[in-house]
């Protein structure tokens, strides 16, 4: 099998923030000044090739194989508060990236996996910008039982900074290290007649996890993060064309380093309908985060008026109090040289809409 597939981009954008949102610190005044305006105008082409080949070799199910990617990047400028910057970050960057993978059929109910891959990030020798090695590793079984299904996996993972940050006023150093995920996940799942039930436990320990300060600057952890995440989910097929899944999810990410402790709880309702020519769509989903609950409404609808004609309707954030994303933010006020913290900013990232569409094939 061999893909090759190519990407350009064209990036004309303007970032304007009256909420001081994000600072930047002037270096010649040693002072934090926010960022009121921020635009970009600039382009990118990337081209990516994949060859892989699948072989059985006795109870071994074997894949195999390369990818490679190239990436060019510019900008014909940037601006900060009006003002032009220089950009030092990656102009050019070529990943080859090696993978294994072999699937060994210890009985007719039990698969042994195992699978590596490397990936090599040459950053075309940029001065003080350095070449980095991703790796991935993952290990596990899966065991089937009548209506049972197990799977246990260990995983260890490595990210990268992404190249368009390296360099830029949102580091907090250039010595940036990649991030390291070890994990281990757990999947049970039982099936009967109609009914599905799932569980999927996940465990992880980050080193040198990526987060944002109080400056908004991006860094490394200097200790550990621990992650548990925990999804349950129900599904009833109560007809031929009718479903139902309802699921709850908990995530809790802890990092000692500045004594945080996030916690999310969320449950999901979604059901589908057919009724002749009239498909139905609803969701529900209730989410506890920050000391806040947020309830996400969505309906849908598709009628096949005939084989080449159809009208949708959809309504998203019916009630508009679906979940809203935080951000950190600071005052223009410094204490003895130092950021102070303003309250955060709550912004949803789902719109209230309503939306009828119809659509013709010919």
């Amino acid at each position: 099998l061999f893909e090759l597939t190519y990407d350009a981009m064209e990036d004309k954008s303007i970032f304007e923030n009256s909420n001081t949102l994000f600072l930047y610190k002037n270096l010649s005044t040693n002072s934090w000044v926010p960022i009121n305006k921020f635009e970009v105008n600039g382009e990118s082409d990337v081209v990516s090739t994949k060859l892989q080949d699948k072989v059985t070799i006795d109870k071994h199910d074997l894949l195999y194989g390369i990818k490679y990617r190239a990436k060019d990047l510019s900008y014909n400028y940037l601006k900060l508060n009006g003002a032009l910057l220089t950009y030092k970050g990656v102009t050019k960057q070529d990943v080859s990236t090696y993978f294994f993978e072999d699937n060994y059929n210890l009985k007719d109910n039990s698969i042994i996996t195992f699978a590596v891959q490397h990936s090599n990030i040459d950053n075309d020798n940029h001065d003080g910008i350095k070449d980095d090695d991703i790796n991935l590793v993952r290990f596990g079984n899966t065991y089937i039982h009548n209506r049972w299904m197990f799977q246990s996996f260990l995983y260890y993972q490595e990210t990268a900074i992404e190249p368009y940050l390296v360099n830029s006023i949102y580091l907090d150093n250039d010595d940036f290290e990649k991030e390291k995920i070890k994990s281990f996940i757990e999947k049970i799942k039982y099936t009967d007649d109609k009914d599905i039930y799932e569980l999927t436990y996940t465990y992880s320990n980050i080193k040198d996890y990526m987060r944002a300060n109080e400056t908004g600057f991006i860094l490394n952890s200097q200790d550990d993060v621990i992650r548990n995440t925990l999804l349950l989910r129900w599904t009833n097929n109560y007809s031929s064309v009718n479903k139902l899944h309802v699921s709850y999810y908990f995530d809790n990410i802890e990092c000692k380093e500045d004594s945080s402790d996030e916690t999310t709880h969320k449950v999901v309702l979604q059901n589908s309908n057919r009724y002749d020519k009239l498909n139905i769509f609803e969701e529900v989903i209730l989410t506890k985060a920050y000391g806040e609950v947020y309830y996400d409404v969505s309906l849908g609808a598709n009628y096949e008026y005939s084989d080449n004609f159809n009208i949708h309707l959809n309504v998203e954030n019916l009630f508009d109090n679906a979940q809203e994303q935080r951000f950190t933010r600071n005052s223009t006020t410094t204490s003895n040289g130092n950021v102070v913290a303003d309250d955060p900013m709550l912004l949803s990232p789902i719109d209230r809409k309503v939306m009828l569409t119809m659509e013709y094939t010919f």
